[in-house]
């Protein structure tokens, strides 16, 4: 045989063999990423991540599941309204990016750092993180963000959630409402019923019980906790009705409803508050005398323009 023919022949078959092997280690890359099935029948693809911490002993993998839809988009005839569930996605979901945070004043003028900074009513995203060996019947945490009611997401202690999870072998679920009047605006009564970010959170909360054995978690082994705003929430859903059987343990951490900067207003007060916030968004005076004309304009006016005008009308819870 041509010498320099065999050595080709050699070279093309070696060639060959590696490409093959690429290719299985890409299709076996892609084949183990982490599936789950929700409730409804929608598959969400996640990602795989490693753990590494400088305090703790943790060198591990965790399987991620970012950017989940839990609710309707609250825009055009969803603003002020209570929170949709989110019907059925498109399947299989993508869950491998941090979904939109709300809209909010500057994060980074409050000392915050978000995973993603890009603002939208368009917010109401979960996220899961699982320990890789997964468990079953697995205690779940879900972590309700502080910020004043104001500012803040989900993924604003990111890092931790991943390290917790690695080390606690405990299912963590983080996720965004709405923030300032947005989520929090009220007339005290049908027209803006209010509150519309504690009635996302409890959404959220349903949507843990319903899909989190999908993931390996246990709905019976729920805790919520949250720092600041965020245990004020946790509190908040201890009294809620609408929030029995959603967990089982609370956790709150530096925030009460008793807290100075959490006042309620009701009635009159809360209305005068609306009208204020109509003024400054530029609403006519007919707009601001007539219901209907009032909401009309609060609906149509640009999300940005509420929050431009945040620091001129605390909202009150």
């Amino acid at each position: 045989m041509n010498q320099r023919h065999y050595c080709t022949s050699r070279v093309k078959m070696a060639r060959l063999v590696c490409f093959s092997v690429v290719l299985s280690l890409l299709s076996f890359s892609v084949a183990t990423r982490p599936t789950v099935t929700l409730k409804d029948g929608t598959v969400l693809k996640g990602v795989n991540e490693e753990v590494n911490s400088d305090l703790l002993p943790v060198h591990s993998e965790i399987e991620s599941f970012y950017g989940i839809p839990y609710a309707e988009p609250p825009v055009g005839p969803l603003r002020f309204k209570p929170p949709l569930p989110k019907e059925q996605l498109d399947s299989p979901f993508e869950a491998i990016k941090v979904g939109r945070s709300c809209m909010q004043p500057d994060p980074e003028a409050h000392g915050l750092r978000l995973t993603n900074e890009e603002l939208s009513e368009d917010c109401l995203f979960l996220d899961v993180i699982v320990p890789k060996s997964k468990p079953e019947k697995a205690h779940v945490f879900v972590s309700i963000h502080g910020g004043g009611f104001t500012v803040g997401a989900g993924q604003m202690s990111l890092g931790n959630f991943l390290t917790f999870a690695a080390y606690s072998n405990i299912i963590v679920v983080s996720f965004n409402y709405r923030l300032g009047p947005l989520g929090f605006l009220t007339t005290d009564d049908e027209l803006i019923p209010g509150n519309l970010g504690l009635l996302d959170q409890q959404l959220a909360l349903k949507w843990v019980n319903e899909n989190i054995e999908a993931f390996g978690g246990d709905p019976t082994k729920a805790s919520i906790g949250g720092v600041s705003a965020g245990s004020a929430s946790v509190a908040f859903h201890t009294l809620s009705p609408g929030s029995k059987g959603l967990f089982q343990n609370a956790i709150m951490q530096s925030g009460s409803p008793f807290d100075e900067w959490i006042t309620y207003r009701q009635g009159e007060e809360a209305r005068t508050e609306v009208r204020t916030l109509a003024k400054l968004l530029e609403c006519s005076q007919e707009d601001i005398e007539e219901d209907a004309k009032l909401l009309q304009c609060l609906m149509e006016a640009p999300a940005e323009a509420f929050i431009e005008n945040i620091v001129k009308v605390r909202i009150r819870i």
